[in-house]
């Protein structure tokens, strides 16, 4: 059982390389009724259905964008670490610990990335000595790439009798595309959580 299903269950909750290059982050969200204008205070940030090097760059991204805005944000990887099955932790005791309100869960959709070549430049050099001249050439592919990834993220928030509800939905893709330009983790880590971001202060629940 995953850290997400536990708190799903736990808490009941009610719902389940280029010179150029361009990125582009496309988002839809949606806030629930009952919800409008709720900012949380403290938060833990799960990550899913992801490795754990872009588990890791969203989460450490994340941290830092609510910690400028004031809002206290925690791993998950580092309240339950991966060592031990999720169910040998108590989740309720270690969320109400450390007063955490609302759960951002993020999850990691599917990727995939093309890479095309569309010509070769060659260069070629020519040496000069007395009557003699020697030449030498090389090629370089000329390539094209670009990449896509989906994700997910929800916003829960914890009730005072340890229910909890989601508050607010988002889907996010990000593009990206150039010349040698391959997407990686870390753009799309970045391009995730740029779209979340948005998203989130968009509909009032953080502050920009």
């Amino acid at each position: 059982m995953n850290l997400v299903r536990a708190l799903f269950l736990l808490l009941a909750c009610a719902t389940a390389v280029s010179v150029q290059a361009f990125r582009s982050t496309d988002f839809e969200s949606f806030t629930d009724p009952d919800f409008v204008g709720y900012r949380p205070a403290r938060v833990i940030v799960v990550v899913e259905g992801a490795d754990f090097q872009l588990s890791r760059e969203i989460e450490k991204r994340f941290i830092d964008e609510l910690r400028e805005r004031g809002v206290e944000g925690f791993p998950a990887m580092e309240i339950f670490p991966p060592t031990r099955p999720i169910e040998s932790y108590n989740v309720l005791d270690e969320l109400a610990k450390r007063m955490i309100d609302s759960a951002l869960v993020v999850s990691s959709g599917e990727r995939a990335s093309n890479v095309t070549q569309f010509g070769a430049q060659t260069n070629t050099t020519v040496n000069v000595y007395g009557n003699q001249a020697t030449a030498s050439s090389s090629t370089t592919p000329m390539i094209s790439a670009s990449s896509r990834a989906e994700f997910t993220a929800s916003l829960l928030a914890f009730g005072p009798d340890a229910s909890s509800r989601t508050a607010w939905f988002a889907q996010v893709l990000v593009k990206a595309s150039g010349t040698f330009f391959v997407g990686n983790n870390k753009s799309d880590a970045k391009g995730a959580v740029r779209g979340i971001l948005q998203g989130l202060i968009k509909d009032g629940h953080l502050p920009e």
